[in-house]
């Protein structure tokens, strides 16, 4: 944390100002990220109750799509091991997100050591 010694009166106000605004306007966004294909467009319609996301066998999600529930922005992407333009994409996308629920696919894919690189590059 910043000591309020180092900022001068209108970087106080602004931080001040800063916050006000997040805590009277707060939509937090969240975005379902992880591996590709493992089932985050399912998790995303499993918390609608109803079919929004497309789904398959093989990968739908090429884009990061923006659902509207409640007071939340829930983003699906691509994830990562996708290709590289879409992963990129997801990867853009982390700064701008408030919670990100990481979603992991059942398949044994947990072993990788990517998914644990990536969970840890997420952390810093």
């Amino acid at each position: 944390m910043i000591s309020s010694n180092y900022l001068n009166d209108k970087e106080k106000e602004n931080i001040s100002n800063f916050i006000d605004e997040k805590l009277n306007n707060f939509n937090p966004t969240l975005m379902v990220y992880g591996v590709y294909n493992a089932g985050k467009s399912t998790l995303i319609n499993a918390i609608f109750g109803r079919e929004i996301a497309k789904t398959g066998d093989i990968p739908q999600t090429s884009q990061i799509a923006g659902y509207e529930y409640k007071h939340y922005t829930i983003y699906d992407t691509p994830g990562i091991n996708a290709p590289i333009a879409h992963e990129k994409l997801s990867k853009e996308h982390l700064n701008k997100v408030e919670i990100i629920l990481f979603v992991i696919s059942n398949d044994g894919s947990l072993e990788e050591r990517y998914i644990y690189e990536e969970i840890e590059n997420i952390k810093k």
